[in-house]
């Protein structure tokens, strides 16, 4: 990662920023648009060096890449991303091959109906070693057995099917071992439960 970077607008500059504390090549992209719309509103706004620094250095998004959980003793992460389709499963991706590790990749994977999910399992096909497929809830639910065949027409091996979150990451929890990591991701509706089932499991 970069120590500091740069942005110069058309009436401020910032040299030697932090780089934002939220992870992926990407973010430093995100950042860089905030930093313009904080130029356009600085006269009705004013935000000095100090604001941005905190901000860049404090930023929070819960569900993109978020390391919801470092199991030491067994040496597993967990990843939690909200992916859904093929952009940001692409940016998954460079942030997975971006990220150091020395074991299998494990995904659970949820996504909705009305999805484009063979664009967004295409992205990801070459990141995961395992492909654990869940239900999820909600009015535009995909089954787990819809969701499936739909990533097995895309061309990967489904490993497991579960019926839905808490029981697709309890699999995945099993299956894991010491330096693999297990990423959750296609949906709200899957990092949601997984967040709330790892809050409450003991992992």
């Amino acid at each position: 990662a970069a120590a500091s970077w740069d942005w110069r607008g058309q009436q401020l500059s910032f040299v030697g920023l932090p780089p934002p504390a939220l992870l992926g090549r990407v973010q430093f992209d995100n950042a860089a648009t905030v930093l313009a719309a904080v130029e356009c509103l600085h006269s009705r706004l004013p935000l000095n060096r100090a604001a941005i620094e905190r901000g860049l250095r404090s930023v929070r998004l819960a569900g993109r890449f978020q390391i919801a959980r470092r199991d030491a003793d067994r040496g597993v992460d967990w990843i939690l991303d909200v992916a859904h389709n093929p952009a940001a499963a692409q940016t998954l991706a460079a942030n997975l091959a971006a990220r150091e590790h020395r074991g299998r990749t494990i995904a659970v994977c949820g996504i909705l109906a009305d999805k484009d999910i063979g664009g967004v399992i295409a992205a990801l096909r070459e990141s995961i070693d395992i492909w654990i497929v869940a239900g999820v809830d909600g009015p535009r639910a995909l089954s787990a057995q819809g969701l499936a065949d739909a990533v097995r027409q895309a061309g990967v091996e489904v490993t497991h099917t579960a019926s839905d979150v808490r029981y697709a990451c309890e699999f995945a929890r099993g299956t894991a071992r010491s330096g693999d990591r297990i990423v959750v991701f296609g949906s709200f509706h899957t990092v949601g439960p997984a967040l709330e089932w790892l809050t409450a499991s003991d992992v």
